[in-house]
């Protein structure tokens, strides 16, 4: 059973005398010509009296520069790569004498890649008729119209309610107030319950209710939680589709001009977009497998590292929604537990493939990661965005991952029966 020792190693690290003088002597050098001392002008104070002025500066500055290139030596003798930062202890020095200090941290353990026999399955793609006429009737969803209806009766099934609302969640100091919003009784988008508490309410009426949003909801800051609304009706509309033929087609700017040829191209991306599930849940399917032969411990650090990136990219998506961050009350600890075992899960992944990306000896050009920055920048300056990427690390880091993703992709023909140049990209 692998275990968090299994990452810590600690090596002992001697200075020999004689260099370890050699250094105090330059740097009590370097002294005696900045040092101020009254009485002498600057750098004509004898260097005995430096060195006994400034002994403490003078051998902290030895240890800064002979430690870490020492260390640094040693890691590359000994063939050692820390994923931690070394941390040094028992740190003893004097004159005449070697620098003698320990180094704690942590590596990756050694494991053993195994990847034969692993299969998934690759179920076609097809799409039925009634999936692209769902995709037309969301494209006239989109275009349609609203008609306005009489104040003076209740709202039915198919009409939409006209709303303005304020919003209790759990963690925020004010509620959120919104000023208009549509809610349409019947859609499948609706949740029940709004349609439930809505049903039969006309123009002035007033609800209140909680509404317990389910943990797959697609607004991640609402998901799983239970939120209180009180709402007002102020409106009553009904939702006019235009009419599917060809001069609608040609209205919606789609590069196709008639009712068959949108079919047709819906259809195609309709495939397309199985057929990229089908893959992602090959591939996640692939990973499951390689996590269940792999065990081995993780370095806490990198785990540290990712957990932390993790609530990172929450954070800004919750940002992007236009969710006030300051007024939520997060419990940091908590989150930090929720987020420590995928975090652990994926940087396993991530050693298990960048493992058998070497032993594929894949790599990623640097044209491929400028295209892959250009398409991450959305209409951004991308030469800018390279830059800053470049800065903060984080080209880094997606270089990483589109070597695992390359490591995956081969992976996936393999087990797959397909050539690896059908998905060697995605």
């Amino acid at each position: 059973m692998a275990t968090a020792a299994d990452c810590k190693q600690a090596i002992e690290v001697e200075i020999p005398a004689g260099e370890v003088e050699r250094e105090y002597e330059r740097i009590a050098r370097d002294w005696q010509r900045r040092a101020r001392i009254p009485g002498f002008r600057p750098g004509k104070a004898p260097l005995s009296l430096v060195r006994q002025r400034y002994q403490g500066q003078i051998w902290d500055e030895v240890v800064q520069s002979m430690v870490p290139a020492y260390l640094r030596s040693t890691f590359e003798r000994e063939q050692l790569e820390p994923v931690s930062r070394p941390a040094i202890e028992d740190l003893s020095f004097q004159a005449g004498a070697p620098i003698r200090f320990k180094a704690s941290f942590e590596v990756v353990p050694p494991f053993d890649l195994s990847t034969e026999g692993l299969q998934v399955g690759l179920e076609p793609a097809a799409v039925d008729e009634a999936e692209v006429e769902q995709a037309l009737q969301a494209l006239r969803r989109r275009s349609a119209t609203w008609e306005d209806l009489p104040a003076d009766a209740p709202l039915a099934e198919g009409e939409t309610a006209v709303v303005r609302y304020d919003r209790s969640l759990e963690g925020e100091a004010e509620p959120r107030h919104v000023d208009q919003a549509f809610i349409e009784l019947g859609d499948p988008e609706t949740l029940p319950e709004f349609a439930r508490e809505l049903a039969g309410a006309s123009v002035g009426d007033r609800r209140e209710f909680d509404i317990a949003y389910p943990a797959d909801y697609a607004n991640t800051e609402v998901a799983g939680r239970q939120v209180h609304f009180k709402l007002e009706v102020t409106g009553r509309k009904r939702r006019q589709l235009p009419e599917l033929n060809d001069g609608f087609v040609r209205g919606l700017d789609a590069g196709v001009e008639t009712v068959e040829a949108l079919r047709a191209r819906l259809r195609a991306d309709l495939e397309t977009e199985k057929k990229q599930a089908v893959e992602d849940a090959a591939r996640q399917e692939l990973i499951r497998q390689l996590l269940e032969r792999h065990d081995f411990a993780v370095p806490d650090a990198l785990v540290e590292k990712q957990t932390a990136l993790r609530l990172e990219r929450g954070l800004h998506s919750l940002a992007a929604q236009g969710v006030d961050l300051d007024q939520l009350k997060l419990d940091w600890a908590a989150l930090r537990r929720e987020q420590e075992q995928p975090a652990r899960q994926q940087v396993k992944t991530s050693l298990i493939l960048e493992r058998l990306a070497g032993r594929e000896q894949l790599a990623v050009a640097e044209d491929e990661l400028r295209q892959e920055v250009e398409r991450l920048s959305g209409g951004q300056n991308a030469a800018a965005v390279y830059a800053r990427m470049q800065q903060n690390g984080a080209l880094e880091r997606l270089r990483s991952q589109l070597l695992q993703q390359k490591a995956l992709n081969r992976l996936l023909a393999r087990a797959t029966g397909r050539e690896p140049a059908a998905v060697e990209t995605t």
